[in-house]
């Protein structure tokens, strides 16, 4: 059973969780709303620590002790000795959201693949810039990584003109890790249940559309705008602090329409509290079969139109080769463990562990898609 010790240290400044060796909890806390869950599978408990808040345990930045769990999990010597210390993996964000649960999923197997401990560190604030510049301020050997989203990477260099990284010279690309398709949604008020329905009715009103997003800049933001853009509707950005208020909102039709990750929006859809029109993958999600993808709307706009969430991971630019290599390694080897596969299947993730030339290709891509549609919207943060 997992071990939670809170230490003499109670809070600090940066949450700092050492994972290594026993197994996770096998009884889940309850849900959000608070019902019991009983006792599941020890792929079930990683898997609810994708949709849940982290407990006040990692708030107070306790230490979480996994066992081994797979036979590929032996460490793999590198020729070089690396690494000959603990390794830190560094989240740009607080307890408890996408980039930091990944991180804690990852992690264990990481440590074991590597053999050494890994220091979870979160570095929340300024648009990310706190954590990326921790990163690129560390010694560039290898055992300092972060986990990034398009935030960081396709977003933030290109709207802030202070961010001060530049996402395809300043790092060393190790693997796009996970992807997840995006859901059109809207409150049951809206009388579409189709994104054409949607469409004609946001054209025949006065008002426009009002669409949620988790603030000016970020990828909801983009990618909503890009849709109704291409879409021709009338809209109205309503921003919010962070995705959670944006969606409270959406349900209690307050706003009209968001787009968010399939995981957040199935359990709402299959409760009847909102509408899904469509996803935003180039196949159906895997969570939401029957619901068309962007091009399989019949809509002329949307034809070659697609959008993924993605996350991944890196290191600062100029890290020795052999080094890259290893890492790259263990952060695969670490992604395709058994429970970790279905943690992320039954939140609707796909795990990709593409590679760096992949990901590169990937972030030329979306930074040249996102700076259009940053000119386009005339978006910057003040």
């Amino acid at each position: 059973m997992s071990l939670f010790n809170s230490g003499a240290t109670g809070r600090r400044a940066l949450n700092r969780v050492t994972l290594t060796a026993a197994r996770w909890p096998l009884r889940m806390c309850a849900q959000a709303e608070g019902r019991p869950l009983g006792v599941p599978t020890q792929a079930q408990s990683q898997a609810f620590l994708l949709s849940v808040l982290l407990s006040v345990a990692l708030t107070l930045g306790l230490s979480v002790s996994i066992r081994p769990a797979q036979a590929d999990d032996a460490p793999r010597p590198s020729a070089d000795g690396f690494p000959n210390r603990s390794m830190t993996l560094i989240v740009p964000s607080g307890p408890g959201g996408p980039l930091d649960i990944t991180a804690r999923l990852i992690a264990p197997g990481l440590s074991r693949g590597l053999g050494q401990p890994v220091v979870v560190e979160n570095r929340p604030g300024a648009s990310n810039k706190i954590a990326v510049q921790a990163l690129l301020r560390a010694p560039r050997d290898g055992h300092t990584i972060a986990v990034v989203s398009p935030a960081a990477m396709t977003i933030n260099p290109l709207i802030d003109p202070n961010a001060g990284w530049d996402p395809l010279r300043d790092f060393t690309l190790l693997s796009y890790a996970v992807d997840t398709p995006a859901v059109v949604a809207v409150h049951p008020s809206v009388p579409a249940r189709t994104l054409a329905q949607f469409v004609t009715w946001a054209n025949s009103t006065a008002t426009p559309v009002s669409y949620g997003t988790g603030g000016t800049g970020t990828s909801t933001h983009l990618s909503t705008f890009e849709l109704l853009s291409r879409l021709g509707v009338k809209s109205t950005h309503v921003p919010y602090k962070g995705d959670p208020p944006a969606f409270a909102d959406l349900l209690s039709g307050q706003i009209q329409v968001m787009v968010q990750i399939v995981g957040i929006v199935k359990p709402y859809v299959d409760a009847g509290r909102l509408v899904a029109l469509a996803s935003s993958g180039t196949e159906r999600a895997a969570l939401m079969p029957d619901l068309p993808t962007y091009r399989e709307t019949g809509i002329a706009a949307l034809a070659e139109a697609s959008y993924n969430v993605w996350l991944g991971f890196v290191a600062a630019n100029g890290i020795p080769a052999s080094v890259q290599v290893t890492l790259q390694d263990a952060i695969n080897r670490a992604l395709r463990q058994s429970d970790v596969l279905e943690a992320y299947r039954v939140k609707g993730f796909r795990v990709v562990g593409a590679p760096a030339a992949q990901f590169a290709t990937i972030l030329r891509a979306e930074i040249e898609r996102n700076r259009h549609t940053i000119e386009a919207g005339n978006i910057h943060v003040e």
